[in-house]
């Protein structure tokens, strides 16, 4: 043998390096889970060599903004995710963690991110990830810790802004999770508890994360829409923290407004605010089917008190001119629900349908749904739409957007596969090289136009070293030698999502040839072969015992 012995040779590949630069042609050597070599290794061997040869290989995609945190102890393999080429998932976003857990928020943690079937036995951030590395995963997770948990945990569901000890014990939960690897505070003010607080409760909170190097990432109060995004900003310039504003892209009720967002952020980090942003790809969201219905003070208490308010006439009248006070009236033929345990055969329709079939006003069928789930009631998933093309286009293509799935893992089998779901949990990202860098409409998703605006390149480092900067990763997120040997490779004629919104909703990625997780392979050809390579990377204090 006249050249060097490796773990994995991918021979012959367009290296797509994660920078923006053009491709170049070159063969990459995996040895230690690590990349060993990029270059020539024609005389070099290796236990595993794969031709790549008219095939993308670029570094593993990283999710900034994902759910999955209580998915993957119900399923590590995370196969929804993976074969889109995702080797990083983002956890803990929208204020919604997998910690902390005390008595006041312990039967309060159930949502759609939460299955009942999975009762939480840990208290900490540091005895999830213990959980996680017990069992083993095949992606790497980071998490950040959710604002509504912390607050959940010292004040459960209640209305109200906490007391100045009650802060100060948030605070230190707040510390305590970024000391167990956090990398840095979530908030989701649309959603119970967060909603409730207010700006100063959150920049308090912010200190304690930039003292430990974290970043505050936020699912602003969203309406109105500008002053949400100010709100933002000037937590984090008062916190003296980075911000990351969460699926930026407009909502029903804000189009129009995305040039003046994208401005503002631009301003804002021209004056040295150090704000970046994540972008959800699809015409559809997702989320809570309470928040749509019941107004911030219905939400109050949790699903007790939701179930007592939904379960009388007087209240739900008054929940209903609540909501169309504050808002436009719910477009019900747009809001498909995906999941309901009282009613799995309402899974895949829409609203309009729904009260169709029972011959009930929408508000009323909406009520009655909540009702019939009972204490499940807040787990009831529906996916909305409430995007606009224009304005996802305008955020895509921006230089500092990275795509997101919003999402978790799911599977088309076990516990995972009640129901159906969005899209987005199997098609997140490879829906960007479809979409926009191919400009594909599929005739079973017309909703989602295709239009090409992003190349190759710039899709992958949008995916890549961009999440990892605001990660802080110094070791991922790039083709060089030294880094972790995340790797993907796929063909970019063929890499496209697969799932639809009606019916099809729980289909594979294609296209994803390989996937590699710090060096081990868990896509090959095509297929998922149940190894899990994959680690929990904590946040930049943190120090192993």
């Amino acid at each position: 043998m006249n050249g060097l012995l490796f773990d994995a040779i991918i021979r012959k590949g367009r290296i797509v390096d994660g920078t923006g630069n053009p491709w170049f042609r070159a063969d990459v050597a995996i040895r230690d889970r690590r990349i060993a070599k990029v270059g020539r290794c024609a005389t070099d061997e290796a236990d595993e060599i794969i031709d790549a040869e008219g095939l993308i290989v670029c570094p593993g995609f990283i999710d900034i903004h994902n759910h999955s945190e209580i998915h993957l102890i119900v399923n590590p393999n995370a196969a929804s995710m993976v074969t889109q080429g995702i080797t990083t998932l983002v956890v803990g976003n929208c204020g919604f963690s997998s910690a902390p857990v005390t008595s006041k928020n312990r039967d309060l943690v159930y949502s759609p991110w939460w299955s009942k079937e999975v009762n939480p036995t840990w208290n900490t951030l540091a005895e999830y990830f213990s959980i996680l590395e017990k069992q083993g995963i095949s992606v790497n997770v980071a998490s950040l810790v959710g604002h509504g948990f912390v607050r959940g945990a010292i004040m459960g569901w209640e209305a109200r802004l906490p007391a100045e000890e009650e802060l100060e014990q948030m605070k230190e939960l707040v510390a305590e999770a970024m000391k167990d690897g956090a990398v840095g505070l979530s908030s989701g003010l649309t959603y119970p508890p967060g909603v409730w607080s207010d700006t100063h409760e959150l920049v308090e909170l912010c200190k304690v994360v930039a003292t430990y190097g974290g970043f505050y990432a936020t699912h602003d109060r969203g309406t109105p829409y500008m002053k949400a995004k100010f709100e933002a900003i000037e937590i984090g310039e008062k916190a003296g923290c980075p911000v990351q504003i969460s699926h930026i892209e407009t909502h029903t009720g804000s189009f129009g407004q995305q040039d003046a967002v994208l401005t503002l952020v631009e301003e804002a980090r021209q004056k040295g605010a150090d704000v970046t942003f994540d972008v959800c790809t699809t015409i559809y969201g997702c989320g809570y089917f309470i928040g749509l219905v019941i107004p911030p003070w219905g939400l109050e208490g949790g699903a007790p008190r939701i179930l007592e308010r939904v379960s009388d006439p007087a209240t739900r009248t008054k929940m209903r001119e609540s909501m169309e006070k504050s808002r436009r009236q719910p477009a019900w033929d747009n809001i498909i629900v995906h999941r309901q345990r009282s009613h799995p055969e309402f899974s895949g329709k829409t609203v309009a349908r729904i009260a169709k079939e029972w011959g009930k006003d929408p508000w009323d069928a909406s009520y009655d749904m909540l009702k019939d789930d009972e204490l499940d009631c807040v787990e009831i998933f529906a996916a909305v739409k409430g995007h606009d093309d224009d304005d996802l286009r305008k955020v895509i293509a921006h230089p500092f957007a990275m795509p997101n799935t919003d999402s978790w893992l799911e599977a088309p089998y076990g516990l995972l596969a009640r129901g159906t779901t969005h899209p987005r949990a199997y098609g997140g990202f490879t829906i960007v090289f479809r979409k926009w860098v191919r400009g594909i409409t599929r005739p079973d998703m017309p909703e989602e136009i295709g239009v090409k605006i992003l190349t190759v390149e710039d899709t992958v480092r949008k995916m890549t070293s961009l999440p990892a900067q605001r990660l802080g990763l110094q070791d991922r997120g790039l083709i060089r030698e030294g880094m972790y040997a995340d790797i993907v490779v796929f063909d970019e004629k063929k890499i496209a999502d697969k799932a639809n919104y009606f019916g099809n909703t729980m289909v594979y990625s294609e296209g994803v040839n390989y996937v590699f997780v710090n060096g081990g392979i868990v896509i090959e050809k095509g297929e998922h072969i149940g190894s899990l390579p994959g680690k929990v990377m904590r946040g930049p204090v943190y120090k192993a015992p």
